[in-house]
């Protein structure tokens, strides 16, 4: 079933690995109990073997593992937990219209809809 509200795990405990912003949506629950692990692999092995009651992950690194590793074993639960996934960085004061054509081609993307045939596309 699909996880549309994270107070649904109040008092479970959920991985994420060290580092990840994940960490971030989780400080928003403080009932949920977080457990900090070095890698993936290992994280994804804990709820596999019921350590955790689930894992956050970017949603990238999730679909590739869930699709390449463990597709008999885990699913992916929700949507994005958040709308920010890619990020672009430039110099300061340098190279503004790079990131202004990236800005202006997202936008004509998610217009025509192509940002969603590759959402599709690729599992996310």
């Amino acid at each position: 079933a699909q996880l549309n509200d994270l107070t649904k795990l109040s008092n479970e405990v959920v991985g994420i690995v060290m580092g990840d912003p994940a960490l971030l949506v989780l400080q928003k629950y403080p009932e949920i109990i977080v457990r900090k692990y070095e890698t993936v692999p290992e994280l994804l092995k804990a709820v596999v073997t019921g350590s955790l009651e689930g894992a956050l992950l970017d949603r990238l690194v999730a679909s590739s593992f869930v699709r390449d590793m463990y597709a008999e074993q885990l699913k992916i639960s929700t949507g994005p937990l958040t709308d920010v996934g890619l990020r672009v960085m430039g110099l300061k004061g340098q190279n503004e219209h790079v990131i202004d054509l990236f800005n202006r081609t997202l936008s004509q993307m998610k217009k025509q809809k192509k940002l969603e045939a590759l959402q599709t596309k690729w599992q996310l």
